[in-house]
């Protein structure tokens, strides 16, 4: 689940790209810093979204750096408040765990020993993360308890709501997301940003869920959205608009330009990304011929999407070639 949290760099202006760019300049050397030189590959801007948001918060800008980085020659300047950069490079560590544990419960054949091994080989790197993050102030042990919900659910396919599924997701950028407002010192801030991080979590669980969706099918693996694809587009835009109203009474000090873009543009960019998906969910046939071709059994395409039954005559004719008595009907 990584790059949903990014802004809509076209309505930014220069030097808010710059800024922008350098916050990320930042967090990458904090890797480096922290973790080694190899950390730097882990950088993802759903953690910079953490560095940004205590930043925001703070009195005093954050700090230039001069900096040489081999992956940019020409550049020789990086931007973070060390506290905020150190939280958002120990959650991009711990991230890192999350993903090599999903793989390991998820992936079969060699994938799951690849991801086995590096695990291992990073154990010291993680327990530092885990340090880093109890060093400043938050409870690590919420990441595992969640992370275990959420497999618990996903295991069980016992859910009442997308609400119900996403939301160890939610409740973990909740804290996250509150935490920023510790590290400012900005008590004031807390609750609004709890608002604020549990519909963005919920958001970025069922985003993931919609883009994996095909794979998923094919994988034959958990994805919430086998059975409440018709729901996700209410969901997610009932989320935005939460999310939306809750920014707005959020007071920053820096980084407000590119925060309301993420918050705003940034992620209404990711919602149209799957209209095709969404129409298909509606029913309207001339989206849905072009979407046949991920499900590859008509068994499934009929357990799966209601709108198969009114729409499949106008779908490739391979996609429920076996199936199109019921199709029809």
């Amino acid at each position: 689940m990584q790059g949903y949290l990014t802004p809509n760099r076209l309505d930014l202006t220069i030097r808010q790209n710059r800024n922008y760019f350098y916050s990320q300049c930042g967090l990458c050397q904090q890797l480096k810093q922290d973790y080694g030189t190899l950390a730097r590959f882990l950088v993802n801007r759903d953690a910079l979204i953490l560095q940004l948001l205590t930043e925001a918060q703070l009195q005093q800008a954050p700090i230039h750096q001069k900096i040489r980085c081999g992956v940019q020659p020409f550049l020789h300047s990086a931007k973070a408040n060390p506290k905020a950069a150190q939280f958002a490079a120990a959650v991009t560590v711990m991230m890192f765990w999350g993903k090599l544990t999903d793989t390991i419960q998820d992936a079969k054949g060699i994938s799951r020993w690849i991801a086995k091994f590096i695990l291992w080989k990073n154990r010291h790197k993680i327990k530092k993360a885990e340090n880093k993050l109890q060093a400043l102030g938050f409870e690590v042990q919420i990441i595992y308890d969640l992370f275990e919900r959420q497999q618990k659910i996903e295991q069980s396919t016992e859910f009442s709501s997308l609400d119900d599924v996403a939301s160890p997701t939610a409740q973990g950028l909740e804290a996250l997301f509150a935490h920023s407002a510790i590290l400012a010192n900005r008590p004031d801030n807390i609750e609004i940003l709890k608002r604020i991080g549990k519909t963005v979590g919920a958001m970025l669980y069922i985003l993931d869920a919609r883009d994996d969706l095909s794979t998923d099918i094919k994988k034959k693996q958990f994805n919430p959205l086998k059975f409440n694809l018709k729901e996700a587009s209410t969901f997610l835009r009932n989320k935005y608009n939460a999310t939306h109203e809750a920014f707005s009474g959020f007071e920053t000090c820096h980084h407000q330009a590119v925060l309301e873009n993420i918050f705003s543009l940034g992620l209404q960019n990711h919602l149209s990304g799957g209209s095709k998906m969404m129409m298909m969910a509606s029913g309207d046939c001339s989206e849905v011929r072009y979407l046949c071709d991920m499900i590859p059994y008509g068994d499934e395409c009929m357990r799966h999407f209601d709108s198969c039954e009114s729409c499949c005559g106008c779908c490739h004719e391979y996609c429920c070639k076996p199936y199109n008595e019921n199709c029809r009907r």
